[in-house]
């Protein structure tokens, strides 16, 4: 791998040019400095252009583009992967910023076993803080684990081929949509690793993200749908309508078409007549 590999941050925007800004300077005051900078701004009708143009003129290593109409935050991306010229590429939400630290760990982490690498994150409120994904160690991240919860957070490091490969973003989401696409990015390259690190701050100061305006059950209907192949390499699909899509009773019936372990306890776990036997067995075991 080369030693100082360009690494392109993008930075999804829509009419939010103050933050835009704070989310830039994080970027540019990176310790590790070949960075290209795609300022990618949704359709914006405040004065982003204006800001976001005078950038990209001001400095060499920034990019501004625009949709002329919102079109979403998943066109915004992938108007960044057909810019980009990185090796390495790896997103930055507008409301958001980096740590001084963070892509200079993850190019000196970067290992060629791994579909990506992310690290934890700081939830950060008015008033308080929530640190996610507290952990010993570095954590690998199996491409099962990403079926049933998005551990890779919102934004990953990885190769610019690797999102280009799998054909980028799903524009018709309007929730997880990092999630639908760390999932297959990992199907198609493999686990990913969470370094022991927290170099994201992800700003909680509006009631409005994007992400918030669809309810999870629905989206996550809508993404298993649309991955549903690579559901099927790991449950079968009467499994994945009665206990991923539905929260239904577990039907002890349902264990034989079971085609693991844990297949096999989330049945039992959902089954009444289970859980009240675990529930008196537990009982007589106390004493």
């Amino acid at each position: 791998m080369d030693n100082n590999p360009i690494v392109t941050v993008y930075i999804t925007t829509h009419n939010r040019r103050k933050k835009m800004l704070r989310a830039f300077y994080s970027v540019m005051l990176q310790s590790y400095s070949n960075i290209e900078i795609v300022i990618t701004d949704d359709g914006s009708s405040d004065d982003t252009q204006m800001y976001g143009e005078n950038l990209a003129q001001k400095y060499k290593n920034v990019i501004y583009i625009r949709n002329d109409k919102p079109k979403g935050a998943n066109s915004a991306r992938n108007n960044a992967l057909r810019v980009a010229s990185g090796s390495f590429i790896t997103g930055l939400d507008d409301d958001d910023v980096f740590k001084n630290d963070r892509i200079n760990k993850f190019i000196s982490n970067w290992n060629e076993q791994y579909a990506f690498l992310c690290d934890n994150l700081k939830n950060q409120y008015v008033n308080s803080f929530k640190n996610d994904f507290i952990q010993k160690g570095n954590v690998t991240i199996s491409k099962k684990d990403m079926l049933l919860i998005n551990n890779a957070t919102n934004q990953v490091f990885t190769k610019l081929d690797y999102l280009k490969n799998i054909g980028g973003f799903n524009e018709s989401l309007k929730k997880f949509q990092d999630w639908d696409c760390w999932l297959r990015l990992s199907d198609n390259y493999g686990e990913g690793l969470r370094l022991n690190n927290q170099t994201y701050i992800m700003y909680h100061d509006e009631e409005d993200r994007v992400s918030k305006r669809q309810k999870n059950e629905d989206a996550y209907y809508t993404m298993v749908n649309n991955n549903i192949n690579i559901y099927l390499k790991y449950y079968s699909y009467n499994f994945i309508n009665k206990y991923l899509l539905e929260n239904k009773n577990g039907e002890l019936r349902d264990v034989i078409s079971c085609k693991t372990r844990k297949e096999v306890l989330k049945v039992l776990r959902r089954n009444k007549t289970f859980r009240f036997l675990k529930n008196k067995l537990d009982i007589v075991m106390s004493y």
